[in-house]
């Protein structure tokens, strides 16, 4: 029976992996390599808000020390001026986990390989069956008696002996989280449990002011560790090894005003345990899956519980000291895929010095030992604490270092060594649903442009002077690109603000003014000296810089002569309709108008939150890597953007002969799929510990500064960049026109669908709930129901309060309970919406509005009761 192609069309396109080496997160495995520079390394200066407005009193001088730190710590050193009835929604099952180890292996290629996280379009893990195209192009090709043919899982080409490893799906320790979701303060569950009051008085706090705000929320932190502690089955967890609050490592704890709904507090944790080194140093790690979720209402100043979902793995402390060193570890991932060597105390053993520098050459470069041996490519993931062995009775929790490498044919492969033990396991990364790319190199278009991604310019010592002031130079900075006012993908090509930009001097290659949000910017006069100066502007400003992946194209920069008392006007890209050039244009305000819009809604509430202005480090735009898709990478948090191309698919016939079908579709530098995409940067930037700076530079916290594993489920984590997009433009459609042609071998071009677009807020695709160890589970499916439903629901609150109104209830009631909350599934991130109605009376306007929708629009019936657990 044919399926409805708007359904079809709506799913999600599938991944195209093309190979990938070490990224910025990489550390070098031995001491001599720790200077090699990575293959993608920029500190975008990130300047405060007055600067970002245009307000050049605020950019003092930078020195070259505080240019090499991380952006958040320029930033430290930058001055800045002053300036109806409850209703209970209950998913059918709490949402299952993935098989373990199989997101950090996941993690692991999305890391190595710039294509594997195809974030818009394919699989949220970055992972899908091999061979696959657009689900949207395969109903064209089964209306036409054509099926796609798959390709075979590759076998990893190992030495004998080495210890390969297929992780199980479950074992007796890994972690078994619950979800409990009251929709009325006295509501008792059938297990009964209620919500739980929090001994934390909010009357006595002033929530308006940032500090006082901060202790409240400290005090609230406080009384979620007593909480777990006083019951820790309850929450998930296990006392066995000690209190299980001493892993709970702060994500969040924010504060969130009402509007439609009393005030929310959303509390996020990841469990992470302390070890040693084998020199005695102390470390922090990640626990795979360890993670609390409590969604807190405030009602007339008193927080109560309202839902807590998730849990803590009971790790015996005898596994966390690291009786191996770095070098050890890494000698032994080595061997293991060279196959010289698989015996850990004989891995260990120091080498000889010509072949030592031999393998420094490889670590630095990631070229590879030699043109002979692909094994010997290897570059380090991170540690994390997860399940692994060979079989279901093995299987137990490991402190684990992960390595990227090759087997001897060059295919990838994971080497998992075991930090107490020195055991190390090779894992085909498509046992984890991943293929495996050939090689470890980087993709041409990628290292180019990845050579051309200049340092974060320096800036230029400014004092306060009037914008007005007799010697300043005034201009401002647009660029031709794809309109948004339309709130669509292929809008006209008109010129628009470039907000945040930098203005360069040309001389001595320095920031020198911002621009506001209307591309305007002053440079005053004691930084002119009242002479005219060569300026240089760029797709480049506070957020990211925007770089495009294709060498033929021209650098889009224009410097030209501005001299005092005359109105200096830059326009990127002046003429044409050139669709790659037009492409860094749309990247550069489409993703920094989100960010906007994001920062924007947040300060009304009071929310501000910094995570987001270093979401992302760099756009590529016009890339190769991955044609017909589009992807954040969360590993070196780059936003990488495909230019117009085409792949081909081996098809079958009904009579049984195989062709070639080549499928076209548009450059992905568009309105909706940059905001999607960008969303999935916010999404990841949420899911990261909150680490103070001195922790940051703190050699402890290395494992933990930035990981790759994402907290919310795949699910959630599309749906809520759909509502991204959406919401931010306030247009239901993403990728409208995409596919551009489908032809035959023998020259026959085949109807497009229609709708041809690759999603829709107004979608009636049936909920599936989605299952991480299934690989025909498609996340794209309950995806579509999460921000189907929260976009009709928006609809209903515009006719209810107008549409402004109706935005802001949008943003803070459906899309900052999927950002904060961090839902494990779609279903359960539509029972944080409802509870985001509540209100201390027991009415919720939200309740009968979404669990409407999600009934008639999806099929899926929101219960009167939420107790669940796995």
């Amino acid at each position: 029976m044919k399926k409805n192609l708007t359904q079809l069309c709506a799913l999600a396109l599938s991944l195209f992996i093309a190979a990938g080496p070490a990224l910025a997160q990489e550390r070098a495995v031995l001491p001599e390599a720790a200077s090699a520079p990575a293959p993608i390394s920029l500190g975008a200066v990130d300047l405060p808000q007055a600067a970002a407005a245009g307000d050049v009193s605020a950019v003092q001088a930078v020195d070259a020390a505080a240019l090499a730190a991380p952006a958040s710590a320029v930033a430290a050193s930058v001055s800045a001026p002053a300036s109806a009835g409850a209703v209970a929604v209950a998913p059918a099952s709490a949402a299952k986990a993935a098989a373990p180890l199989a997101r950090l292996v996941q993690a692991s290629a999305e890391k190595f390989s710039p294509a594997a996280v195809a974030r818009l379009f394919g699989d949220a893990r970055g992972v899908v069956p091999p061979g696959q195209i657009p689900p949207s192009a395969t109903a064209v090709l089964r209306d036409a008696g054509l099926s796609p043919v798959r390709r075979q899982r590759r076998r990893l080409k190992l030495p004998p002996g080495v210890n390969t490893v297929k992780p199980v799906s479950s074992f007796k320790g890994r972690i078994s989280p619950v979800e409990r979701n009251h929709y009325a303060v006295n509501q008792v569950l059938a297990d009964g449990s209620a919500p739980v009051a929090l001994d934390v008085d909010l009357n006595s706090y002033n929530l308006n002011d940032k500090a006082s705000r901060a202790q409240a929320m400290a005090a609230v932190e406080t009384a979620l560790q007593k909480l777990v502690d006083s019951d820790p089955s309850r929450y998930g967890a296990s006392a066995d090894f000690g209190a299980p609050s001493q892993d709970m490592g702060r994500v969040h704890v924010r504060y969130a005003p009402g509007l439609v709904g009393d005030p929310s507090i959303f509390a996020l944790f990841r469990q992470w345990k302390r070890g040693t080194q084998k020199d005695g140093s102390p470390y922090r790690v990640g626990v795979e899956g360890g993670q609390m979720r409590f969604h807190i209402k405030v009602f007339n100043g008193k927080p109560y519980v309202m839902s807590y979902s998730g849990g803590f793995a009971s790790i015996d402390p005898s596994i966390l000291p690291a009786r191996y060193s770095d070098d050890d570890m890494a000698r032994i991932a080595q061997q293991q895929l060279r196959g010289d060597g698989t015996d850990s105390a004989r891995s260990a053993r120091p080498r000889r010095r010509s072949s030592r520098a031999r393998r420094r050459r490889t670590l630095a470069d990631g070229s590879g030992s030699s043109e002979d041996d692909p094994a010997g490519r290897i570059s380090f993931i991170g540690r994390q604490i997860a399940p692994l062995g060979q079989d279901q009775d093995s299987t137990q929790w490991r402190v684990l270092d992960l390595f990227q490498g090759s087997d001897l044919g060059g295919n990838q492969a994971i080497v998992a060594v075991d930090a107490n033990t020195g055991e190390a396991f090779v894992i085909n990364p498509q046992d984890m649903r991943v293929r495996g790319p050939k090689g470890a190199g980087l993709p041409v278009a990628a290292a180019q442009a990845a050579a051309r991604l200049p340092a974060a310019p320096p800036v230029a010592r400014a004092t306060a002077q009037a914008s007005s002031e007799a010697g300043a130079i005034t201009g401002q900075v647009l660029g031709r690109g794809n309109s948004v006012a339309t709130g669509e993908d292929h809008g006209p090509i008109v010129a628009m603000p470039m907000a945040h930009a930098y203005v360069i001097d040309d001389a001595t290659g320095k920031v020198v003014a911002i621009t506001d949000q209307d591309g305007k910017f002053t440079v005053p006069a004691s930084v002119t000296n009242g002479k005219a100066m060569r300026l240089r502007v760029g797709p480049n400003g506070i957020y990211s810089p925007v770089k495009d992946a294709d060498p033929k194209d021209p650098g889009l920069s224009v410097t030209q002569e501005a001299a005092p008392g005359q109105e200096a006007r830059f326009l990127l890209n002046p003429t044409g309709s050139d669709e790659q050039l037009t492409a860094s244009i749309n990247a550069y305000v489409d993703v920094y108008g989100l960010i906007d819009w994001v920062k924007a809604n947040l300060a009304d509430l009071g929310m501000e939150d910094a995570r987001f202005n270093d979401a992302i480090v760099a756009i590529v735009v016009n890339s190769t890597e991955m044609v017909l898709n589009a992807f954040f990478n969360p590993a070196d948090k780059t936003l990488n953007l495909m230019k117009r191309g085409q792949i081909q698919q081996r098809v079958r016939a009904r009579d049984g002969s195989v062709q070639t079908v080549t499928i076209t579709g548009e450059n992905t530098a568009q309105l909706k799929v940059d905001r999607h995409e960008d969303t999935h940067s916010l999404d990841s930037a949420a899911s990261q510990f909150d680490l103070s700076d001195a922790q940051k530079a703190n050699p402890e916290y290395r494992y933990v500064d930035h990981l790759v594993e994402a907290v919310m489920g795949g699910d959630t984590d599309e749906g809520t960049a759909d509502l991204g997009s959406m919401l931010s433009t306030d247009n239901p459609e993403i990728g409208n026109g995409f596919l551009i042609s489908i032809v035959t071998q023998n020259g026959r071009s085949l109807p497009l669908p229609n709708p041809n677009d690759i999603r829709n807020g107004t979608n009636k695709i049936p909920y599936q709930a989605f299952d991480p160890n299934d690989p025909n589970s498609d996340p794209h499916q309950s995806g579509n129901t999460l921000m189907g439903t929260a976009w009709m629901s928006y609809q209903d609150l515009i006719g209810a309060l107008g549409h402004d109104p109706a935005l802001k209830a949008a943003f803070r009631h459906f899309f900052l309970a999927c950002l904060y909350m961090q839902p494990s599934s779609a279903a359960s991130a539509l029972s944080h919406m409802i509870i985001e109605g509540l209100r201390a009376d027991g009415s919720n306007a939200l309740a009968p509005i979404i669990r409407r929708h999600a009934q008639d629009d999806h099929g899926l019936n929101l219960g009167t009761e939420s107790s669940t657990s796995a």
